[in-house]
């Protein structure tokens, strides 16, 4: 083969192989996919989640209080597992560690408790209380 014929070859052998690679990633059970979900979900493991400096919590009866100190107005009211959440979310522990630490008081399946604790975090993330 003379080089001109090599190149043309490898060109079109380096498209049909990332055509048809980005393919079987892209599938809805890929591999690309399942790799992403177990990153996504390994950090968000790990991750560290701080209070809102400007949020303030009181306690009323089992309920937890979420206040803005600067609009000075009552923004959540927390059932007392998201509560506990709340607490243990101060810049010391991992979302690991809050699941475990649940887990072990209230005697909660791991898998649920996991579950349970990474929505609420994310939730409470996404509503600006927490920084993760």
């Amino acid at each position: 083969m003379d080089v001109r014929r090599r190149t043309l070859f490898k060109m079109v052998a380096g498209a049909t192989l990332s055509v048809t690679g980005g393919a079987f990633l892209m599938r809805n059970d890929g591999l690309l996919q399942r790799l992403w979900q177990r990153l996504r979900f390994h950090l968000a493991l790990n991750a560290v989640p701080t209070r809102n400096p400007d949020i303030v919590s009181t306690r009323r009866d089992r309920e937890t209080i979420l206040a803005s100190r600067s609009q000075r107005t009552e923004l959540l009211k927390l059932n007392p597992m998201a509560g506990h959440i709340w607490e243990l979310c101060d810049g010391s522990h991992r979302v690991s560690d809050i699941v475990c630490l649940l887990g072990n008081r209230f005697e909660v399946p791991t898998a649920t408790c996991t579950r349970d604790v990474m929505f609420t975090v994310a939730t409470l993330g996404e509503l600006g209380v927490l920084r993760i």
